[in-house]
């Protein structure tokens, strides 16, 4: 069975189920009870009426003398035993492995075809336990069959006097022990008997009970989430001295990264290495002017010198530019002056 199985189902259905499920863990913890004590736990019905052929009757020692619903206060007849004569139930000994009683009657329910000659739609059955031999792990079993027309008698009957059955069984001629109880049987198959009709009641007071918890749990969640709130709220000074110091770490690692990256641009050493190898071997400077931005070189040279190329080569400087030249002399060895600018190439932080 899955969820999508039991929000599919009404509530007869679940209703059912429920009944079920309760019967089969009062049956596991009666059977963990020793015999002698359950009688003492048993609720023991009120008033015994008999039924048969005749009709309603109640016993007396000896005799008994027609059912008389006027004698009996309105509690003994919301919650009566009635019993009728064993020639009324089909009864057979079956031998069966230890099981729980409703793991037993689950599985007599599902081969009730086979042990009783009736359909299993036209039948309802109790069983009862006769001997357990634990050693063998099997147990004795009294299986009694009682058509559903003979149960649809004792209903109306038991309706017509207003009395409200809280078991149906049988007995023989011989003993007072009452066997079966046919009526549990009848509410699981989901007829409405007796205090059964108030079950909508139940349901609906389940429904408010629901209804309550999840008020509960919204109400709990809510201040949960108001609690919450106040713990934010509480910590916002403590929050925004926080993001106000790391801003103010923000800003000073960027105003050192930039101061880094000027003074890396601006190392004199590295400017004067640049332009001393930019120079070639037949020039020299005689004044180097140098604002930060661009390098003047003045000097002389002697010969032929490709000055312009030789400083745009340079990692350092670029955008090389001669600002004045004296006209090549005839003489190749003389010397003549020259004026060359370039500028320093910035920094690329990585």
């Amino acid at each position: 069975m899955s969820i999508k199985d039991i929000l599919n189902s009404d509530m007869t259905t679940v209703g059912r189920w429920v009944r079920q499920g309760w019967a089969w863990w009062t049956d596991e913890i009666l059977a963990l009870v020793p015999l002698q004590w359950r009688d003492r736990f048993a609720q023991r019905p009120q008033l015994v009426v008999d039924w048969d052929e005749q009709g309603l009757s109640s016993p007396e020692d000896k005799s008994s003398r027609p059912f008389d619903a006027a004698a009996h206060s309105s509690s003994e007849l919301d919650h009566a035993a009635i019993v009728m004569p064993m020639r009324k139930v089909l009864t057979r000994e079956l031998d069966f492995p230890l099981l729980p009683p409703n793991d037993l009657r689950r599985l007599i329910a599902l081969d009730i075809d086979r042990l009783t000659p009736f359909p299993a739609d036209t039948v309802y059955f109790d069983a009862e336990i006769v001997q357990r031999d634990t050693e063998r792990g099997r147990q004795r079993v009294l299986l009694g069959v009682l058509p559903r027309a003979t149960m649809d008698e004792v209903l109306a009957e038991t309706r017509k006097h207003g009395i409200q059955a809280a078991s149906i069984g049988a007995k023989d001629d011989v003993g007072s022990n009452t066997h079966f109880d046919f009526l549990s049987q009848v509410q699981g198959a989901g007829a409405k008997w007796g205090s059964r009709v108030r079950i909508p009641y139940w349901w609906a007071a389940v429904g408010v009970l629901i209804a309550l918890n999840l008020a509960l749990l919204s109400f709990r969640d809510s201040s949960d989430l108001d609690a919450l709130r106040d713990n934010v709220d509480s910590q916002n000074a403590t929050v925004a001295v926080a993001l106000h110091l790391r801003e103010k770490v923000e800003t000073e690692a960027s105003r050192r990264g930039d101061l880094l990256g000027r003074l890396a641009h601006n190392a004199p050493l590295r400017v004067l290495d640049a332009v001393t190898k930019a120079m070639p071997l037949n020039a020299w400077a005689r004044r180097l002017e140098w604002n930060g931005k661009t390098v003047k070189i003045s000097g002389y040279r002697q010969g032929p010198a490709d000055l312009l190329q030789r400083f745009e080569a340079s990692a350092v400087l670029h955008n090389a530019r001669l600002l004045s030249a004296t006209a090549t002399p005839q003489n190749a060895t003389a010397s003549q002056p020259f004026e060359i600018a370039a500028d320093v190439r910035p920094v690329v932080r990585r």
